[in-house]
């Protein structure tokens, strides 16, 4: 069975039974699942006026083609989390390749290909702009030029010849943009901020000066250890971690973890986790919870402690960044 994605407005699946869609008056929510024997998984979509947000999670053979049409034009934002594949546009006889924690930016317009699952997992994340919305945050850089002349021209392309790095800040606003707890025109304006964040620094990766390719030196199985230890501290750093405890998880030394996680991300483990639970911390205060209340939720033992990271984090401590906000 072959998997044909047409977009448009809006991704439409060739399972069309099996998409849900919610309405409401500032965008639109569709699921879709796949359940076939060589090809299973889901993909979900949020369709916004001047963007829409991809992403979802496939589990298949390696070797699996996934056949897309995509009309009209659009700039696509990729950022491949896990997994390996390949790109095959037969329109320039041409193709590319994108490993595990890496990220590009694309342009379509009326293209048709397929894309190649070299791995048995894969987890992608697509922000797909309209050109007039791109277009205006696009510097005016002799660098950006032949990206430029293929959107002018109507002809896929990239607008870097090399994939680069999934940064810890990326990872950050990715997850933000996935997971927006923020509703109706107030979703639409936290999202829209987290991808200019994330263009921004995708942009300021592609210039000569700060080369950041992904030069990642992990075989499979260590990149799938590595992975599945980032999963877990996603999903368990308001807990007490610790690198014994993550090393079991994944079944490593702690030399193999701390090295193999420099090198997917950029960023040492505490960094990353300290850095969630900041972020989090943060948005706790923002909703009303005191700097005890945070403390605890954060899982600092001591309520000093996690004022000393928090004012090293953002410049300030917790308790001056509250008299601030109820100053206004």
């Amino acid at each position: 069975m072959k998997v044909t994605i047409n977009n448009n407005e809006e991704a439409v699946f060739d399972k069309l039974t099996n998409i849900k869609k919610t309405n409401d008056n500032f965008y639109k929510t569709l699921i879709t699942n796949f359940n076939d024997d060589n090809f299973k998984g889901w993909y979900k979509e949020h369709v916004f006026e001047n963007f829409k947000i991809g992403f979802g999670s496939i589990k298949t053979i390696k070797g699996y083609r996934i056949h897309f049409n995509i009309k009209g034009e659009s700039i696509e934002m990729l950022f491949n989390l896990q997994g390996k594949f390949t790109i095959h546009i037969p329109e320039k006889e041409s193709k590319y390749s994108f490993n595990s924690n890496s990220h590009n930016i694309n342009f379509y317009s009326n293209t048709q290909g397929c894309l190649e699952c070299e791995s048995s997992e894969s987890f992608i994340v697509r922000l797909n702009l309209s050109p007039l919305f791109f277009i205006q945050y696009l510097p005016d850089d002799i660098r950006f030029d032949d990206f430029k002349r293929l959107i002018n021209d109507k002809k896929f392309g990239k607008i870097n010849s090399e994939n680069c790095l999934i940064n810890s800040k990326m990872h950050f606003l990715i997850k933000e943009v996935i997971d927006s707890e923020w509703d109706n025109h107030f979703r639409k304006i936290h999202i829209t901020s987290k991808i200019l964040d994330l263009l921004l620094l995708q942009l300021y990766q592609f210039t000569p000066s700060v080369p950041e390719k992904n030069t990642t030196k992990l075989t499979t199985t260590e990149t799938n250890k590595i992975r599945k230890v980032y999963e877990y501290i996603l999903n368990n750093y308001t807990s007490p971690l610790t690198l014994s405890l993550l090393c079991k998880e994944i079944g490593t030394n702690e030399y193999a973890l701390k090295k193999g996680f420099k090198t997917a991300f950029g960023i040492t483990v505490f960094k990353f986790i300290a850095n969630l639970r900041m972020n989090k911390a943060k948005e706790l205060l923002l909703k009303g919870y005191t700097v005890n209340e945070v403390s605890e939720k954060v899982s600092y033992k001591n309520p000093q402690h996690f004022s000393t990271a928090f004012k090293k984090k953002f410049g300030t401590s917790p308790s001056k960044f509250l008299s601030e906000l109820s100053s206004y």
